[in-house]
């Protein structure tokens, strides 16, 4: 059981490439076109169990099987304006929405989303609703930046999301339900990493690899990847 147990952690590592996005731009507004990409590793939170042929579904307990996974590809791209000198507008698409919205399916592939601030050279506080095929989330945030935006000193930023589904399901596994979670992120110039604590409030996750499964309530997210805007890019360029 061990064996196979281990053998499962593996597949799962090397399988989940669609899990759920974290915070997924800036946290501030530069001029100019955004993009940001990155990393995640995620390991389940909350109820978690897996799947076989041999005893159906099971919970797992202390010492059990955890779930495991890695999102290969984050993705997003946008573009920002700053009006007055401190209001800052900013909107874009994200890659892969499909666990953010809660369905699989085509138009879910890419999911909207928004950031207006309030903010100077040193501080930030932001809000932006989001949208995809299946249900729509708001995002609330700030980055604190004692030097300044263009510097290559430390900022700390800190978010929270709710999303609500356009339709609510009932189904014990992979149901469209309401979601949320927390995060902080700590930036360096254009790099970043990122801690996000995802759950949601019904049912759990559950993806299918070969005869297998694994399922999890939620997710401690750990993130690392660069963004590049108006303020990261002249810091590239000199």
């Amino acid at each position: 059981m061990k064996t196979r147990a281990r053998f499962l952690s593996l597949l799962i590592f090397l399988s989940l490439v669609a899990c759920a996005v974290p915070l997924n731009h800036p946290l501030r507004v530069a001029d100019g076109w955004v993009a940001e990409a990155s990393i995640s590793f995620q390991g389940g939170a909350g109820r978690e169990g897996s799947c076989d042929n041999f005893q159906g579904c099971k919970d797992s307990g202390a010492g059990d099987f955890h779930t495991f996974g890695i999102n290969l590809f984050q993705l997003s791209g946008g573009y920002g304006k700053v009006l007055d000198g401190w209001i800052g507008v900013m909107g874009g698409l994200y890659f892969p929405a499909w666990e953010n919205l809660k369905e699989g399916d085509w138009y879910n592939t890419f999911g909207a989303w928004s950031f207006f601030t309030a903010q100077n050279a040193y501080l930030s506080i932001g809000v932006g609703p989001e949208i995809g095929g299946t249900g729509w989330a708001i995002l609330a945030g700030g980055e604190i930046q004692p030097w300044g935006p263009r510097t290559w000193m430390p900022a700390l930023g800190v978010y929270g999301r709710i999303f609500w589904p356009f339709r609510y399901t009932n189904e014990e596994r992979d149901n469209r339900t309401r979601t949320w979670e927390l995060g902080a992120r700590l930036r360096v110039g254009m790099f970043f990493l990122q801690y996000t604590y995802y759950t949601q409030v019904n049912g759990v996750m559950y993806w299918t690899i070969w005869e297998t499964a694994a399922y999890a309530q939620g997710a401690h997210i750990f993130c690392f990847g660069g963004s590049l805007d108006g303020d990261t890019g002249i810091l590239v360029s000199r």
